[in-house]
């Protein structure tokens, strides 16, 4: 019985230590809340906002853009008419890199 007390005690250690270090292991996220892929743009000017978690750099079109303590970020574009493709990329402290690319059609 000792045994499995051990056992059970050892593997919620294990289970504890991976739900608190999940953000580590998975790298860095972006969400973006505008403008949504594959979207259509009556305006050349357009707001792009969105949502990072455990990153360092983040860049939006190759120039980096500043978050709030929350994560959250925001920056304006100017579009050329017809397709437009805006690149986000995100680094976090080990290296670890990820991209989203948006298609937004200009009228």
């Amino acid at each position: 019985m000792k045994r499995y007390s051990y056992l059970a005690f050892g593997l919620l250690l294990v289970a504890y230590i991976l739900f608190q270090a999940r953000y580590l292991l998975l790298g860095p996220r972006i969400s973006v809340d505008t403008p949504e892929d594959n979207s259509t743009a009556a305006n050349a000017t357009l707001t792009v906002s969105g949502t990072a978690r455990n990153t360092s750099l983040l860049t939006l079109d190759d120039r980096p853009i500043y978050t709030d303590k929350a994560g959250h970020w925001q920056d304006k574009l100017i579009l050329s008419p017809g397709l437009n493709i805006i690149k986000l990329d995100a680094k976090d402290r080990f290296g670890r890199q990820t991209e989203k690319l948006l298609r937004v059609v200009l009228n």
